[in-house]
């Protein structure tokens, strides 16, 4: 299969050069939003999502596995968890829950205990600028621009172009009026060809490191909103759970292996509250174990020389620290005497930190404030809502039990903000 770089200015391939994003950015710009209802969008989006299902879509996308840094039964498991929730329900749901109502982009409505009428405006053109870490993230990213009507240029991560382009393609067969609405490209980042890019968009929504989003936020200009999603870490939490061992040990190898913890939503850390007989070597056993079988499941990709070097850097280092470190066939716990929170380097490594209070946690997660992605919480029910008020205290936009730390549900915010309301506008037409 040959992949091409694709605009609605042209189907065309090579690198990209000013003058052909300043064509796809002019034919976007002048497109204007998506001319069709929610209704209509969710119908022609579930149809190409139940087509990705098939193994003309999928299976190509799984030919890529390896270059992409995961196993294909890693990239399978992912696409096939997002593709089962973009439904055409789902998809509704989305926009009702955010933007008030089914049909908000018709004109302006009146609603209840509100004063005026609110009609929404879809962006003039988003961009978005991908990170390469979570592969099914590229068909989100063209989705949930679709879904707010937005003409969108998704920029792909040099390590992950796939994905989007494979999902651009089966919308320009499936879905057409859709496709002309989009483009996807992919060029190095730092160079003239973002300054181009931002310069040209009403809305630019960034995922990456802090350095590269620090840099693209120097390059917008007002009126250009910018919506940043930087570097954040997850982290994992047991006090007595009721569920056995075994079970709970199972669910958080899988919140650990998936993407290989490259997510803002994979755990690095995972305290264990010592009170009652609970013993953090014990649950660090159990985890080792479990992430063998996983591994079983979902091979380990084969480390690169800089992969194998951080691995053996946390492994000394937790050693140095008075830590002992487990390792197996399908991951690495390292057992530590204190705690503090300590990043992962990846590849199956978590950590597992004994505390003595749920106090001394969350003193702990303070350091890590407006760090945090997700905590995996295992607790008997009675503690849910107490461990909620503490958790809220460092700023932790969400909460989830453990073992679907890396599987949200698709009706939610996104590191404590909506998912498409952010780039909508409105116009209020008060009372005559």
């Amino acid at each position: 299969m040959k992949l091409f770089q694709m605009s609605p200015a042209g189907d065309w391939e090579g690198a990209v050069t000013p003058e052909r994003l300043g064509e796809t950015l002019e034919f976007l710009r002048g497109a204007g939003g998506v001319p069709l209802s929610t209704l209509q969008v969710a119908e022609r989006l579930a149809r190409v999502v139940r087509a990705w299902e098939s193994a003309e879509y999928l299976g190509e996308a799984l030919g890529h596995a390896e270059e992409l840094g995961t196993s294909r039964e890693m990239l399978e498991w992912g696409l096939r968890d997002l593709l089962s929730r973009l439904t055409e329900r789902g998809l509704i749901a989305l926009v009702e829950a955010e933007l008030g109502s089914v049909e908000p982009f018709q004109h302006p409505r009146s609603r209840e205990l509100y004063p005026c009428a609110r009609g929404a405006v879809p962006p003039q053109l988003l961009v978005q600028v991908l990170a390469g870490t979570v592969p099914p993230v590229g068909i989100e990213a063209i989705v949930l621009a679709l879904l707010a009507r937005a003409p969108v240029l998704v920029k792909t991560a040099s390590d992950e172009p796939v994905v989007a382009k494979l999902f651009l393609r089966s919308l320009r067969e499936l879905a057409p009026e859709l496709a002309e609405r989009v483009a996807v490209l992919t060029w190095d980042g730092g160079g003239p060809l973002d300054e181009q890019a931002v310069g040209a968009a009403s809305d630019v929504c960034a995922y990456g490191g802090n350095h590269a989003i620090n840099r693209l936020l120097g390059l917008v200009r007002y009126p250009t909103r910018f919506f940043a999603y930087g570097h954040r870490v997850s982290t994992a939490i047991l006090e007595h759970p009721q569920r056995a061992v075994r079970d709970v040990a199972r669910d958080l190898a899988l919140d650990v292996a998936a993407f290989e913890q490259r997510g803002c939503m994979s755990p690095h850390c995972l305290y264990v509250l010592e009170e009652e007989g609970s013993d953090a070597q014990m649950w660090a056993e159990a985890i080792l174990q479990a992430l063998d079988h996983t591994g079983a499941r979902f091979p380990r990709p084969r480390l690169d020389a800089d992969g194998a070097r951080r691995l053996r850097e946390a492994e000394a280092l937790a050693i140095l620290q008075g830590g002992r470190v487990l390792q197996g066939e399908g991951g690495t716990v390292a057992v530590h005497r204190d705690a503090t929170f300590r990043p992962s380097p990846g590849d199956r490594f978590l950590h597992v930190v004994p505390v003595s209070s749920r106090e001394e946690c969350v003193a702990s997660l303070a350091a890590l404030r407006g760090a945090l992605s997700t905590v995996g919480l295992e607790c008997r029910p009675p503690a849910l809502w107490e461990w909620t008020h503490f958790i809220q205290r460092v700023g932790v936009p969400r909460i989830t039990r453990v073992g679907r730390m890396q599987r949200p549900l698709w009706v939610r915010d996104h590191d404590g903000r909506p998912r498409i309301a952010d780039w909508v506008r409105w116009t209020n037409l008060e009372p005559f």
